[in-house]
């Protein structure tokens, strides 16, 4: 009740109560308590959330708006492919073959509180769930994107010796936190409508879903665990195309 009269959204307090259950259950395995106090806090009700993703006009205008940008590339990246925020930055180069033409979605890059880590930014192997390690198909725009891109950073990236391909001038990987304070920069200086880094995501899936691209395809290349679930996710764009 705290976290709900705070401001948190129901799927934000839903998460706090995923994670204490979780703590306390292993706590409880570990015979460090005598039971999980967490059995008995009703679960709280998930809520629904609507996508408000941008329109073709509006990715237009943001292109454009990104055009020489140093955010460009991961902005791009994540809205041709509905990349969540920690697998654009956590793409290496290793990722990338550009005889291929594929992009490899099997690493990310998380932040967390020093309170929690001495290390405040945290790269893993691992992705949000199984499904969401995939192989992408590399576009003829996207590569020669990712081509100028290389050509431009491969000096810095040899005096760095880091494979990431989004780092600030010392090297370090870019902070998830920064990309999501750049985006919105980027949106308030071109006079654009305000959405948040994740619903280009949002805007990925529903434009793919207009434009014809079947459910099944949208639902691999998202990471989704089923193709149901994104039918749920995105039941605004289906009743458009009906």
């Amino acid at each position: 009740q705290t976290l709900y009269e705070r401001g948190l959204k129901s799927n934000s307090v839903l998460h706090h109560h995923a994670l204490l259950h979780k703590a306390l259950a292993d706590a409880n395995r570990k015979g460090l308590i005598a039971e999980n106090p967490m059995e008995k806090v009703q679960r709280p009700a998930k809520g629904s959330y609507i996508p408000h993703p941008y329109t073709a006009e509006e990715m237009r205008r943001l292109f454009a708006a990104l055009q020489g940008h140093y955010m460009e590339v991961p902005i791009k990246l994540a809205a041709y492919y509905g990349l969540r925020r920690s697998e654009v930055l956590g793409l290496r180069w290793q990722a990338i073959d550009f005889e291929q033409e594929t992009i490899s979605v099997e690493h990310t890059i998380c932040e967390v509180s020093q309170a929690v880590s001495n290390q405040k930014i945290i790269g893993r192997d691992t992705v949000k769930q199984k499904s969401s390690n995939r192989t992408l198909p590399m576009t003829p725009n996207i590569k020669a994107l990712l081509l100028e891109y290389r050509g431009k950073h491969r000096q810095q990236n040899e005096r760095t010796a880091t494979d990431y391909l989004f780092t600030d001038d010392s090297g370090n990987v870019i902070r998830p936190g920064h990309i999501s304070y750049a985006f919105q920069k980027i949106l308030k200086e071109n006079d654009l409508r305000r959405i948040r880094f994740h619903d280009l995501r949002h805007t990925f899936a529903t434009m793919a879903l207009q434009n014809g691209v079947d459910v099944k395809t949208v639902s691999s290349m998202l990471g989704h665990y089923d193709a149901g679930f994104t039918l749920r996710t995105y039941t605004h764009a289906t009743r458009q195309m009906q």
